[in-house]
């Protein structure tokens, strides 16, 4: 036998699977059993058109190839049945042209050598076979398998980054899942309140149109009024949690927060229940945002008479309190200091440890589908975050429930700004008014207009543009609408104030459109809004927090 045949005999005993390409990416040569695997592929497959090895870096070229010299790698060819090789590339020295890949099969799992139609014969009887198999036998992951042979690899993470990868990718198909799934629970609940709010307005107008009693038709409009208050709470619920309202942290008198809840809590409460209100007379002034804060209290009221018994009662208790020293919450740690603590406690069916614990979580109900959106506590424990606060809860099964909102205490002497009825008058003075929905902009445009204020509409920046360019008088207040096609609201007043430097510009929004790149002196009012606050904005500035 030629020197070259006991060469070629020692290399296929040595190792079955390799290989040779030749400077176009051609086999040229190949070990017993990687030709039985291949079959007549490999006559005409080049290695180069294919993502052989595993990597961040696909190899295109003889020379990329060859830089790769004497490095551990893993190869997977196509036509090999799903076997992976591992090895090293060499540059065959005596050969010009040709390189040659030295490796064997790689596994993680000695089980599936039988699936692969391999068996030990396939591997190369050196002495790193006992450790290969010892590895085999532990049944290790392949990221620890890759940690354990790390000391003899160069480049330790492509295999990593490939199981990465594969992970993430799992991952965000899961939260995909849940989220369509959590999407379906809320429009379940949202639908269901906002067709009864929509389904009262419709009924009340039509009943007001077709009485012929003035007392009566003010009674359904005053019914309409208050089931657009239901609807404007959905929204508003929707909008805080999605962290799209914005919340505006400010001092606020205590008994004012009560008694504008109990006005909100009559109708909804009835008769069945008893609720009960109280407050430590050092609780005086607290900060946070008062509509927001107003809001979390309904939704723990109308979650407490939901889980009561008829006749029992629900308690509404405020008091003060001091601490020197830092308390540990839910998820949170109180600081020292001086605190306003609202509580809540009903008498109802209570709550086990399980409920308890997932409570707060967003679209989580306990409630059928489409009787709740399960945002009521989790926007309840965003509004108390926000404020710099902190909550509590306790709950037994039969025993009822507590919850404790803990906010931080204002001064006892703050007086929160205020604006007088008689403050808002327009007195013939002028408003720019920009809105591209024309129901909203045609009903607003009125009642300025019956305000005393000389309106001009518009549908668009462009369009507002154009009607101050051609007004003969300058406007004294703008108010726009904040997401509209092309230039938005704040871009318009920009535009508008090189026009008008005096201008004072109002921006009404559904969205926390913030204060960045806008001018201090714009006011944003959320919608929906009231005839009221809307007139506030125009006539007082805002005060700081």
């Amino acid at each position: 036998m030629s020197g070259h045949g006991n060469h070629r005999s020692l290399l296929d005993r040595a190792f079955p699977f390799h290989f040779a390409v030749d400077e176009h990416g051609s086999f040229i040569e190949a070990g017993p059993r990687f030709r039985a695997f291949a079959g007549a592929e490999i006559d005409s497959c080049r290695f180069f058109d294919l993502e052989a090895i595993e990597g961040p870096h696909r190899i295109r070229d003889f020379a990329s190839l060859a830089r790769s010299d004497g490095e551990v790698n893993v190869v997977v060819i196509p036509f090999l049945g799903g076997i992976r090789l591992r090895g090293e590339f060499m540059v065959d020295a005596e050969s010009d042209g040709r390189i040659r890949f030295l490796g064997h099969p790689w596994l993680t799992n000695i089980g599936s050598m039988a699936a692969l139609k391999l068996d030990l014969k396939d591997f190369p009887p050196h002495s790193g076979l006992s450790d290969m198999l010892m590895n085999l036998q532990l049944r290790e992951s392949v990221n620890r398998d890759l940690k354990r042979l790390a000391d003899n690899l160069r480049d330790r993470s492509r295999a990593l980054e490939a199981e990465l990868e594969n992970r993430a990718m799992l991952e965000a198909r899961l939260q995909q899942s849940q989220k369509m799934e959590a999407l379906g629970r809320l429009a379940g609940g949202v639908a269901h309140d906002f067709n009864n709010a929509l389904t009262a307005i419709s009924g009340h107008a039509a009943l007001g149109r077709m009485t012929g009693d003035l007392a009566d038709a003010h009674r359904h409009l005053g019914l309409i009024s208050d089931a657009s208050r239901r609807a404007t709470d959905i929204t508003g619920r929707l909008l805080t949690f999605a962290r799209r309202k914005r919340i505006e942290i400010r001092e606020s008198k205590v008994q004012v927060i009560l008694d504008e809840t109990a006005a909100m809590l009559d109708p909804l409460i009835g008769v069945e229940f008893s609720l009960q209100f109280t407050r430590d007379p050092k609780a005086t002034q607290v900060r946070t945002d008062p509509a927001a804060l107003q809001q979390a209290l309904v939704n723990l009221v109308v979650n407490a008479r939901d889980a009561s018994k008829s006749g029992s009662a629900i308690m509404l208790h405020v008091r003060y309190e001091h601490d020197d020293q830092p308390r540990s919450m839910m998820g949170s740690e109180r600081q020292p200091g001086d605190w306003v603590i609202f509580e809540v406690r009903d008498e109802g069916h209570g709550m086990n440890a399980e409920v308890r614990d997932r409570i707060f979580e967003p679209f989580f109900t306990t409630k059928d589908l489409g009787e709740g959106t399960g945002l009521g506590l989790s926007t309840v424990w965003w509004i108390v975050e926000r404020s710099g606060g902190a909550m509590e809860v306790e709950s037994e099964p039969e025993g009822g429930t507590c919850f404790r909102l803990h906010l931080p205490a204002g001064s006892p002497d703050a007086i929160p700004m205020a604006a007088s009825e008689d403050e808002h008058h327009g007195q013939g003075r002028r408003i720019l008014y920009v809105e591209n929905d024309e129901i909203a902009k045609v009903s607003t445009a009125e009642l300025l207009r019956g305000a005393g204020w000389h309106v001009e509409e518009a549908t668009s920046a462009e369009e507002a543009i154009s009607v101050a360019d051609q007004s003969l008088q300058p406007f004294d207040v703008l108010i726009t609408d904040f997401v509209m096609d092309g230039m938005n609201g704040r871009e318009l007043a920009k535009v508008m104030r090189t026009r008008q430097p005096w201008l004072r510009v109002v921006i009404v929004t559904a969205y926390d459109v913030g204060s960045a790149d806008g001018d201090e002196e714009d006011l944003v009012v959320s919608k929906p809004f009231d005839l009221p606050e809307l007139l506030w904005a125009i006539e007082v500035r805002r005060p700081k927090d």
